[in-house]
């Protein structure tokens, strides 16, 4: 079942308007619910009653800060000697909610329309300046001595980037699950049931076996229902990440007990074909280091485990580019059409943009980034053919998909291997 997921924004007022209207934004449209101090109701209740309110509900925050310490926390009507800013962080804390820090990269010297602005940094040497550096310190060091991950940002832009990424990142985290909020309508059978369900099942389905039983049709019926919740539970595995063979991967797909995965990273740089000539993906030199050198380093176990697959490449579907003979792989690229498929589909693809004539983009430009090792986003090979038969279509490092593509002999192609992974057990 879809979770989404609540997400309180903390962060000072008047100096980061734009910057926290842009994130609440952000983060409504990654399919979360935000929630600030702009969205507080008129009520009888106090302010910080409210704020509390919102952070006890709240899965994850996100706090934001730049150059000011922020406006002093006021309780039954005495101003005390601390900012609401950091009272959100303290109470955030100490409910142990997942904290997003993320903190000017200059606070000192923090700029509107590209001028540095005064306003929105505190004094050198006041009070308020000092506080704000502790505060700072603070944020790195959660309450039991390890370290917290804070994010730099110089843009209301750059900002939103990380803050989606940090989110996108948590909603995959499976060792540490949030709650969330799931739709009345779906919200009928949880995990729990769902696995006591099956182990019931599974049980009365092996004591008709052993007992040689005549009630064939009760064990068709109990096998229908285990397809059944094969299914569901194949459907909720798809965009997790698993570790297989020393490598992140994202779960694109899952049908008939295998999983369609997808390196989450780009792994090395490597150019799609040894020389600027024509070529296919059949012919290419990455797809035989794909299938020979890059195979050959997984163990034997792991070997046993990646599926052989049919893999069909269609011509351009802007250009007519022939894409070449189908191949039979275990390790492949993916194509325009299943990048569309598995990341959205906005439909450009079928209804060219006449003002994106050799590129894709649209609001599915964020879940088609890839970065590399050094965390730095790059852009990554397709095995669909380009513009011409010595180009290959890829996505660039804004998450443009390029259906004209780029040159297959370009050295700085980054790749995500793809596999068809067979599953242990029947259940994922």
């Amino acid at each position: 079942m879809e979770k989404k997921y609540q997400v309180f924004v903390s962060a000072t007022y008047e100096d980061l308007k734009e910057e926290r209207i842009e994130v609440l934004n952000g983060i409504h449209e990654a399919g979360c619910f935000p929630a600030s101090m702009e969205l507080l109701s008129a009520s009888d209740r106090a302010p910080w009653e409210q704020i509390k309110k919102y952070i006890d509900e709240c899965d994850y925050v996100v706090l934001v800060s730049a150059g000011k310490y922020g406006s002093y926390f006021d309780e039954d009507g005495i101003k005390l000697d601390i900012s609401y800013t950091e009272n959100e962080f303290n109470y955030a804390q100490k409910l142990e909610k997942p904290i997003f820090a993320f903190i000017h990269d200059s606070p000192d010297n923090v700029c509107t329309d590209g001028k540095p602005d005064k306003s929105r940094v505190e004094k050198p040497g006041s009070v308020e300046r000092n506080k704000l550096a502790e505060f700072h310190k603070r944020l790195y060091k959660r309450p039991d001595g390890s370290n917290r991950t804070v994010i730099k940002w110089a843009n209301k832009d750059r900002l939103n980037k990380e803050v989606l990424r940090a989110l996108e990142k948590a909603k995959r985290d499976e060792t540490d699950p949030k709650k969330g909020w799931v739709h009345a309508s779906e919200a009928t059978i949880t995990d729990h049931l769902l696995d006591e369900k099956l182990k019931e099942m599974q049980k009365k389905y092996n004591l008709l076996e052993a007992n040689n039983t005549t009630m064939q049709d009760e064990i068709n019926m109990l096998k229908a229902d285990k397809e059944r919740l094969n299914e569901l539970v194949s459907s909720q595995i798809i965009g997790s990440i698993v570790q297989f063979g020393g490598y992140d991967w994202r779960v694109l797909d899952a049908k008939n007990n295998r999983a369609l995965i997808l390196c989450e990273r780009v792994i090395e740089e490597r150019p799609y074909h040894h020389a600027f000539t024509e070529t296919t993906w059949s012919k290419c030199d990455l797809r035989e280091y794909l299938n020979k050198k890059f195979y050959n380093k997984f163990s034997p176990q792991d070997k046993a485990r990646i599926a052989k697959t049919e893999v069909m490449t269609s011509s351009n579907p802007w250009f007519g580019t022939v894409g070449g003979d189908t191949t039979n792989d275990r390790i492949f690229l993916l194509s325009v059409e299943e990048v569309m498929q598995y990341f959205g589909d906005s439909g450009q693809l079928a209804n060219r943009n006449p003002d994106s004539e050799w590129y894709i983009n649209d609001q599915y430009n964020s879940a088609r980034i890839a970065y590399g090792k050094d965390d730095t986003a790059s852009w990554w090979w397709l095995r669909s053919p380009g513009l011409n038969s010595d180009s290959a279509a890829n996505v660039d490092a804004d998450g443009l998909l390029y259906v004209y593509g780029d040159i297959v002999d370009n050295e700085t192609g980054g790749v995500r291997p793809a596999l068809w992974l067979n599953q242990k057990s029947e259940i994922f």
